[in-house]
């Protein structure tokens, strides 16, 4: 498979690289999160968790990943429990979200993922949020939609065991999060998946 790049956009620059191997995935390159650098993520199976260490130059801080019931209700396995998923109801929920996939939890703040459905889906997000809009000046999901697929989601829906996926349907959809800190949404980001960085076969 050799290696493919996921970008992260946030007000129309990268955000953050993400470069994914067969074996799994870490950050690299252009990463203006905080500071932070990931390492490979563990599952954990009975919890249906994904957990990730992300380190800066003195502290050490631990990202776990929970899906959301919508999730599984999408995937059409309704027969989780509660400890599985994760309660988003104190957070602003934008009612534009086409699904959402659930949660990232660091110490520092929680980024909730969510699926897009074309430009005019993200727009009205970014307008619910008063967020920049995540893309750059005269880009779009929708002129070349093939551009915007997210490996992250096809990966994250596999390691949760979810049963069947549909990946022409889940690829027509773009994966999106917000960033939320002290329960306020500061960033909103879209990721790429389909880029293949320089100096990778």
């Amino acid at each position: 498979m050799g290696i493919v790049s996921e970008l992260c956009y946030v007000d129309g620059v990268i955000w953050k690289e993400t470069l994914i191997d067969i074996q799994g995935k870490y950050d690299n390159g252009n990463n203006n999160d905080g500071g932070l650098i990931s390492t490979y993520p563990n599952y954990i199976a009975e919890e249906h968790e994904l957990i990730s260490v992300k380190t800066s130059e003195n502290n050490l801080y631990t990202k776990v990943y929970k899906p959301s019931f919508d999730l599984f209700d999408f995937c059409g396995k309704s027969d989780i429990s509660d400890k599985h998923c994760i309660n988003l109801d104190m957070y602003d929920l934008s009612p534009n979200f086409e699904l959402v996939m659930g949660a990232g939890i660091c110490e520092r703040y929680v980024d909730i993922f969510f699926l897009v459905k074309d430009e005019e889906n993200l727009k009205e997000i970014s307008k619910y949020y008063g967020l920049p809009h995540p893309l750059p000046e005269n880009s779009d999901i929708d002129s070349k939609p093939q551009f915007w697929q997210s490996l992250d989601v096809i990966h994250y829906m596999e390691n949760l065991n979810v049963g069947y996926i549909d990946e022409d349907k889940i690829n027509k959809l773009k994966l999106g999060s917000v960033k939320f800190q002290n329960n306020k949404p500061v960033l909103l980001k879209l990721y790429k998946s389909n880029h293949k960085p320089k100096n990778y076969i």
